[in-house]
This record gives structure tokens, C-alpha cells and sequence, in this order.
């Protein structure tokens, strides 16, 4: 049995001897991966540690290799399941690392930008606010949200969610040819601009 636990660390043919642990010892386990080889003695175990995990509210993915033995991961002839486990193993923690870039800490800013354009003005201001936004999402990693959104009552209003990893990514956005480009273009069609900074309620929080 392989778990692979939520941090840059794997543990191979890990024995769960019993379940008769207070609860408390695995409510604060990071989400973990726990690969299980079909033919294990302690398969029964590992099925059971993945479903206590769960109980306790720790994410955790079950995955079984048929016809595996015991430290397959170590045994000749089971290559294909050595490259199996690792390639599971290897999604799993890559996924954890993609989630951890884009993590909001106390150093980020989390800004809404509320706009009042020129309504003659806004076919043009709405194709370089767009532009503005593609092109900081693709090319800029500090910058983690650029959302525009447009009122549907009131269309001159535009609201933007700006999410950046902190201060000098924020810097860095400003200077990029980009943003220079929109803000030099849409200087004489906004009517009025308001940044409000604002402080994550729930910094986990993510879109689906």
C-alpha cells in the first residue's frame, strides 16, 4: 500500500495497524492519495484507514492495482504497476502544486475596480478592458484574477475583480506594455474610477 499524503513526501508499503486512534490524530491530515495493491495482506487495512480518513473529514482518494502484491513498488516484474503507482502518485501531487501557486496569503491584494465609462466610448473601452485582462491572466503568474463584468441595467458600469500574489506583483502589472496600453487609451473615457481593497472572508475559496 502506497499513501501519498497532501505535502512533497511519499510513503511506501505503509502499514495501518489498527483504527482504535482518537479521532483527532488524522482531523487535521492533509488530503491524501492512497494506492492499494489488490493482492496486500493489508488491503483490508488500507480500505479501512481510507474510509477513517474520510469519517474525518480528510479528502482522500482510494485507488486500487489488481493483481499487486505487497511493495509492488519494489518487487521485479511489476513494472507496469511501479509505473502505474508512480504515474498516479505523480498526478496527485502535481495537481496539489498547481492548487498552491495561485494561494491567496495575507501579502495579496484583492481589489474590486468599479468603473463609470462614456457611453459613446464604450465599444472601444470594452475591447481593450477585455484585451487588458486575457493578456494578464496568460502572462503575468502574480496576477491570479483579472474578472471584468459589465452591469446589465446600467452597461457604462463596469466591475473588475483584481486578484494578485501581493504587492509586487501588482507593481509588476502596472509596468507590463498591456496594461500601459489600456490605461493610456482609456484615460479620457472612464468618467470615474473607484479601487476598493478588500479583505478575503474565506481565502480558500476558489472557482470550480
Amino acid at each position: 500500500m502506497m499513501r501519498v499524503p497532501g505535502k512533497t513526501a511519499l510513503f511506501l508499503a505503509m502499514a495501518f495497524a489498527g483504527l482504535s486512534h482518537a479521532a483527532e490524530e488524522f482531523t487535521y491530515d492533509p488530503e491524501s492519495l492512497i494506492v492499494a495493491a489488490e493482492c496486500d495482506l493489508l488491503y483490508d487495512q488500507g480500505k479501512a484507514f481510507a474510509e477513517r480518513l474520510k469519517k474525518d473529514g480528510v479528502p482522500v482518494t482510494h485507488r486500487t492495482l489488481p493483481g499487486t502484491l505487497h511493495a509492488f513498488m519494489t518487487y521485479p516484474g511489476m513494472e507496469e504497476a511501479y509505473r502505474e503507482g508512480g504515474r498516479l502518485a505523480t498526478e496527485f501531487l502535481n495537481r496539489k502544486e498547481d492548487r498552491m501557486k495561485n494561494q491567496i496569503t495575507p501579502e495579496s491584494i484583492v481589489r474590486i475596480s468599479r468603473i463609470e465609462v462614456d457611453p459613446a466610448q464604450l465599444p472601444e473601452y470594452l475591447a481593450l478592458v477585455t484585451e487588458c485582462g486575457r493578456e494578464s491572466m496568460a502572462k503575468e503568474p502574480g496576477v491570479y484574477m483579472m474578472y471584468s463584468m459589465q452591469e446589465k441595467a446600467h452597461p457604462e458600469r463596469i466591475t473588475i475583480l483584481e486578484i494578485y500574489a501581493d504587492r509586487a506583483a501588482y507593481d509588476h502589472h502596472i509596468q507590463t506594455p498591456h496594461f500601459q496600453k489600456y490605461k493610456q487609451k482609456t484615460l479620457k473615457m472612464v468618467k470615474q474610477l473607484d479601487l476598493l481593497d478588500q479583505n478575503p472572508l474565506v481565502p480558500e475559496m476558489r472557482m470550480k
